[in-house]
């Protein structure tokens, strides 16, 4: 373990040589992991068969990058939340983009053409999504790093740098995949509402048909790949991610080769939360209307069979078993929602929701709005 000061000593000096690193917290969790590739060379994270750190873009065209392992350095040190001053904490020297009656129009107009594309055909839903863009006065990352990680203990927050990619940073709620050994975990998350202490929670019927289609449609993804074995489906509850409330339902089962893992993910990604359903019906659609490249955005990123000693019993009588234990290979991947990509001086963060055929446009803006909270916290007093 080292000193927080001296994890993000050692970013500084990865972001000077403009080397790779990501930096990251799991949910729930108080370690900070620092992984720093010690080249600048670029590694695919395409078969998803070598340990590391795997950053992929929506859009399975994109090229995903991969940290190895065998060719980084690694750091932990245990992050205490602090109070922050508010001087520390970037400010935007424009209005937020939230507020522009042009990008509501421009939005309300996409969401409103998924809407009638559901209407007429096949689809059952499309995710659209925009872009807002914040001018800071500080263009230092690392402040931002830290805001996240002291607003959002219940997220996977990360500060990810690739000569490639250029910087990313988030605080998604979503996991896409978590495997040990042969067995895995996955979940369907949808619908939004902001939280309100005490209040009753109630789901509109769009919001709870929307969830049900995402948990049935990766059911049935999964049940195509003759490696899943032992599928079983969860009941769906409330879950709570920085200020909003979603619909989750946690899928899990086995699988019995070597294989299964990058087959699993290709099934899942995009999901119907970050794309729609059919999805290669509404990735079409949103590759030709939205008016933007989502880059690393409702992509995936995260840990891929990274080893864990798994030790045996410690009795005595059994001292002399200690020298077996085993390496067990886990993974941890996240779609990366909530995040925002930092270039000099600016931050683009992205937001998006689902349209089905009961949708309202007016509604599905606002709603990105109040998604878009989450990185605003992060970058305005």
């Amino acid at each position: 373990m080292i000193t927080q000061e001296e994890l993000f000593a050692a970013v500084r000096k990865q972001v000077d040589k403009q080397f790779p690193f990501v930096a990251y917290r799991k949910p729930g969790e108080n370690t900070v992991k620092l992984i720093c590739q010690t080249s600048a060379e670029s590694h695919s994270g395409e078969n998803l068969d070598t340990s590391g750190f795997v950053f992929a873009a929506f859009d399975s065209l994109r090229s995903s990058l991969l940290i190895p392992i065998a060719e980084a350095e690694i750091f932990e040190c245990r992050y205490e939340k602090r109070e922050v001053k508010a001087s520390e904490i970037p400010k935007p020297e424009q209005p937020i983009s939230s507020g522009n009656s042009k990008d509501q129009i421009r939005h309300e107009q996409l969401v409103q053409s998924g809407i009638e594309k559901i209407r007429n055909s096949n689809m059952d839903k499309i995710v659209l999504a925009r872009a807002e863009k914040v001018q800071l006065q500080d263009p230092d990352p690392l402040p931002v790093f830290r805001q996240l990680l002291d607003r959002y203990e219940d997220a996977f927050v990360y500060y990810w740098f690739h000569p490639e990619s250029g910087t990313w940073m988030g605080a998604t709620p979503e996991s896409l995949l978590h495997t040990e050994r042969n067995r895995f975990k996955t979940m369907a998350l949808a619908g939004t509402q902001v939280y309100e202490e005490d209040a009753e929670i109630t789901w509109r019927k769009k919001e709870i048909e929307e969830q049900a289609i995402v948990t049935g449609y990766i059911d049935k993804e999964l049940q195509k790949i003759s490696e899943v074995k032992e599928l079983k489906i969860g009941e769906p509850y409330n879950v709570k991610a920085g200020d909003l409330l979603h619909i989750r339902t946690d899928i899990q089962g086995s699988f019995d080769s070597s294989s299964a893992l990058s087959r699993i993910v290709t099934a899942l990604h995009p999901t119907p939360a970050i794309c729609g359903i059919p999805k290669a019906e509404a990735l079409q659609f949103i590759l030709q209307n939205e008016e933007m490249d989502r880059g690393y955005y409702s992509g995936y990123l995260g840990e891929v069979l990274l080893p864990r000693e798994v030790k045996r019993n410690s009795n005595q009588r059994n001292q002399e078993n200690q020298q077996f234990a085993s390496i067990s290979r886990v993974s941890n991947l996240y779609v990366n929602l909530r995040c925002m990509k930092l270039q000099q001086d600016i931050a683009t963060i992205y937001v998006g929701g689902g349209i089905t055929k009961d949708s309202n446009a007016a509604e599905e803006w606002y709603e990105t709005v109040n998604k878009s909270v989450t990185m605003h916290k992060v970058l305005v007093k």
